[in-house]
């Protein structure tokens, strides 16, 4: 006969009969596995029952696969919400300076409380403010909601440009 049992009580086929062909070892025998019908015919494709080791890798290549896509998918998101923070927080700084810039030529005495008022209202906040002159410089951050980067800051100027 050309299976054996072995020592844990499984049969398979014996030295000289291969199961890597995934063919029958013998009429009565298929890899190891008693086939029902005894008059089946000798190299007749057979289920091996040593390849079903790897059962199961392709639903964890799977959920790899889409635990990826969705890491890829937050960080193009989060790169995005970056970029749309730089955007209000230039704007937010553009228009905080230009307020405190008319504010000081208009003879306001603290330019740099109207440039707060107006990241305030922008849902800002004024990290540094500074007169120069005619000049106003300011600083601004608007929040993020990504973790690695909670606030995004841009720096502005405004002023009184000299004519002639």
């Amino acid at each position: 006969m050309n299976v054996e049992r072995r020592s844990d009580g499984r049969w398979r086929c014996a030295a000289r009969w291969r199961c890597d062909s995934r063919r029958c070892c013998d009429s009565r025998w298929c890899c190891g596995v008693r086939r029902r019908d005894s008059a089946s015919r000798v190299g007749v494709l057979c289920h091996d029952v040593w390849h079903g080791a790897d059962r199961g890798s392709g639903t964890v290549a799977g959920v790899m696969l889409i635990l990826l896509v969705g890491v890829l998918l937050g960080a193009v998101a989060s790169a995005g919400n970056l970029l749309i923070c730089q955007g209000r927080a230039r704007a937010s700084a553009d228009l905080a300076v230009v307020s405190a810039a008319s504010a000081l030529r208009a003879g306001n005495a603290d330019p740099c409380a109207v440039a707060g008022s107006v990241a305030q209202a922008n849902d800002a906040r004024i990290d540094a403010c500074m007169v120069d002159g005619d000049d106003v410089q300011a600083t601004l951050s608007v929040p993020t909601r990504v973790p690695f980067m909670p606030w995004m800051s841009r720096a502005s100027r405004a002023g009184p440009v000299a004519c002639g």
